[in-house]
Order: C-alpha cells, then sequence, then structure tokens
C-alpha cells in the first residue's frame, strides 16, 4: 500500500514551530549541564574510552526528538541546531561566552595587516604577530 503525500505535509504549521522550539530549547538547557557532567566525567573516560559513546547519545537527542514528535521536512535539523544555540547563548565551555577574547584576537591579528600599520601608525614585524612559525612567510627570517 502506498500513500501519497500532499503538499500540505511539507508545510509547517504554527504549532509545528512552536512544539519544536520548546522541545529544542529544553534540550539546549540540559545540554548545559550535561556538558559540565561530561568534563567532570572526564578522568573515567581515560581508563574506558568507549564510555564516551554513552554521553554522546544525550548530544543527538533533541535532532531525533523532535524529528519524530513534528514530522515535518529538516524538524529534526531545526531541532538540533536550536538546541545548540541555546546552549552556546547560556554559555558553555564550548561555545562562544561574554568572557571569550577569541573574537578580539581576530580583530587584533587583522590590525597588524599592512593597511592596518600604516593606518595606526604601529607596525609590527610578522615574527611578533605570528604565533606559529608556519604563519611566517618564508622570506621572513625572525
Amino acid at each position: 500500500m502506498t500513500t501519497t503525500r500532499s503538499a500540505s505535509d511539507a508545510t509547517w504549521r504554527t504549532v509545528d514551530i512552536v512544539v519544536a522550539a520548546v522541545v529544542a530549547v529544553a534540550f539546549g538547557v540540559v545540554f548545559v549541564a550535561w556538558n559540565a557532567l561530561y568534563v567532570a566525567a572526564t578522568p573515567f573516560f581515560t581508563v574506558l574510552p568507549p564510555a564516551q559513546a554513552i554521553l554522546y547519545g544525550v548530544w543527538l537527542l533533541p535532532g531525533v526528538l523532535v524529528g519524530l514528535i513534528v514530522r515535518r521536512p529538516g524538524a529534526a535539523l531545526f531541532g538540533g541546531f536550536v538546541a545548540a544555540v541555546v546552549s552556546t547563548v547560556i554559555g558553555s565551555q564550548w561555545g562562544s561566552t561574554p568572557s571569550s577574547p577569541e573574537p578580539f584576537r581576530a580583530v587584533e591579528r587583522s590590525s597588524h595587516s599592512p593597511s592596518g600599520c600604516i593606518a595606526s601608525g604601529t607596525c609590527h614585524s610578522p615574527c611578533s604577530v605570528a604565533r606559529s612559525p608556519a604563519l611566517v612567510p618564508r622570506s621572513t627570517t625572525c
């Protein structure tokens, strides 16, 4: 027996979006606690590395659960993405946090470009800017 799908099966209703978002936000909050548990259990993983797989499953749950509840195209992707964004916004050690200096380091690195050097009047050699010898051009001797 074959079933035909109509165009209305592929469209998202408001209730679909709300249910998917609520489930995903709930898992985003769970992710914050789960991240802390993962870090606390890291010493155990050195003894028994396959035990990590048990903890990995929780990060897959929002996509699977939203996909099963909503049953619309892209629901699993939406659920996983929203949960990850919520976890990142709340703050986790793997996401961006307000105290994370990484975005500012990128701006700092770009200010050392030749055009930024001339505009600011403070020029640095490529050796002082590069943190790794691989980033220093071959023609430069440090």
